[in-house]
């Protein structure tokens, strides 16, 4: 697809799979976002997004002090950022003794791993 933009966008095309990866594997938790706002814990789901977003912020900043590129480093914050998001929606949905819907019956499993998958493509990749 990039190809089609020109030959500049071809250099961007192993950044662009792995954020498509990271939003697949954030597919993989499910609607927990909508079930937090379809039942009123709106709030909850605000607080899920900040913590993420310190996370992303915490992230970056690590692995930018650690001698990493700025791109691996807004990968890996990235990643981190919405595994830490979809697993707060987790928790919260389970103590609001609710039932937390995925498209898989592997549970919280298959996504945490498949974000290890994530890191391993980042670390091969970039």
């Amino acid at each position: 697809i990039l190809s089609l933009l020109g030959p500049r966008f071809v250099d961007v095309a192993p950044l662009f799979r792995l954020f498509v990866l990271i939003r697949f594997v954030d597919l993989l938790w499910g609607p927990n976002h909508e079930m937090l706002v379809s039942n009123g814990r709106t709030m909850q789901d605000a607080h899920a997004n900040v913590f993420s977003l310190v996370i992303w912020m915490a992230t970056f900043w690590a692995f930018s002090n650690s001698g990493v590129t700025a791109l691996t480093s807004a990968v890996a914050a990235t990643v981190f950022s919405a595994l830490t998001a979809q697993a707060l929606r987790y928790w919260m949905l389970r103590q609001a003794d609710l039932i937390p819907v995925m498209g898989h019956r592997f549970g919280p499993t298959f996504p945490i791993a498949m974000t290890c998958g994530v890191l391993a493509a980042t670390a091969v990749t970039l």
